[in-house]
């Protein structure tokens, strides 16, 4: 007994829908690329807000998906490879970047003035 997979809509039709889902998919993954690389240009301000903005705007979009696409088509499926990875790598530093963030808060905490404030504290400034 074998089981078929229908497909929404013709099949032009199911192709042309997953091409836009991934150019939006694409366009977000290059929101929060060029974000990050903002993130750390202090004097790009403009560019940080902007690039923000983007992505929060494109995540509305993503919300709106509703998952009946079907599968993805074969002819597609390298493209949405490359795309999950790049997705992916993404989160991966964002993850880093918080990690890092929250190390760095607890530093600054520790360093600021405390009732103990005469005994000396040792800061490893190469680490």
């Amino acid at each position: 007994m074998s089981s078929t997979i229908a497909l929404p809509g013709s099949s032009e039709h199911w192709r042309t829908a997953w091409v836009r889902a991934l150019d939006a998919l694409e366009l977000d993954v290059n929101d929060v690329e060029n974000l990050l690389d903002h993130l750390h240009s202090a004097a790009d301000a403009a560019a940080q807000s902007d690039a923000a903005e983007a992505v929060a705007q494109r995540s509305a979009l993503f919300h709106q998906l509703d998952g009946s696409l079907g599968p993805v088509p074969m002819e597609l499926a390298h493209r949405a490879r490359v795309l999950l990875a790049r997705q992916l790598d993404a989160g991966a530093y964002l993850a880093r970047a918080m990690v890092a963030n929250r190390r760095h808060a607890r530093v600054a905490e520790e360093t600021q003035v405390r009732p103990h404030a005469g005994i000396p504290m040792y800061v490893d400034a190469e680490a």
